[in-house]
């Protein structure tokens, strides 16, 4: 929860971020690095992750 807060206030995501950011902080708590997405940029922004699109 502390890195989604933190992301939340660092990057001033609004509400219609809420649940990518959730999902992205619990990647990033797990060691997921990797992420395989076809909407790139709601996970790019945060900077941790390296996104492949099909």
């Amino acid at each position: 929860m502390s890195t989604f807060f933190a992301w939340m206030r660092q990057h001033r995501l609004g509400r219609k971020r809420i649940l990518d950011t959730m999902l992205a902080a619990t990647f990033r708590e797990a060691g997921i690095v990797f992420i395989f997405t076809t909407n790139s940029r709601d996970f790019t922004v945060l900077g941790d992750f390296v996104c492949v699109t099909p």
